[in-house]
């Protein structure tokens, strides 16, 4: 698949880097790639390889600032969960990508589809992701 040849390419030129370079305009470094990595893995419905590839990565490592991208793997793990069928940790995920960057999580298209789906999932959904709901004016 040509995303994953691509995300080769900018492993290969990361070698250069010890650290992620984070500025007004640009994110580059090994941890943004391996996030890189668990999207593409979810955007292909390969949830367990996202899985791999997430416990593979330490967002630590990452400049404070960067919350967004904190946000985005957490939405991504947590919709590789679900297809996992592991919804208790999907949903504790999401929620914590709500805690990390909270507009991230409401405008993410990703996000509040996740969460109508896990709502869906229980006849009785959690109180946190029901009030999650509520606050992104997602319907239950």
């Amino acid at each position: 698949m040509q995303a994953w040849d691509f995300l080769d390419h900018a492993n290969a030129a990361t070698a250069v880097y010890d650290r992620e370079h984070a500025d007004l305009y640009a994110v580059f470094g090994p941890v943004n790639l391996a996030v890189h990595g668990v999207q593409i893995a979810t955007e292909l419905g390969e949830g367990r390889e996202a899985l791999r590839r997430a416990d593979k990565t330490d967002p630590r490592r990452m400049p404070a600032v960067l919350l967004e991208r904190r946000s985005t793997l957490l939405i991504d793990i947590a919709r590789a969960q679900h297809m996992q069928r592991d919804t208790a940790a999907a949903g504790e995920t999401l929620i914590e990508a709500e805690r990390i960057a909270p507009l991230e999580v409401r405008y993410s298209s990703a996000a509040c589809g996740l969460l109508t789906e896990l709502l869906s999932a229980r006849p009785h959904p959690p109180a946190e992701l029901r009030q999650m709901a509520s606050r992104l004016h997602v319907a239950a």
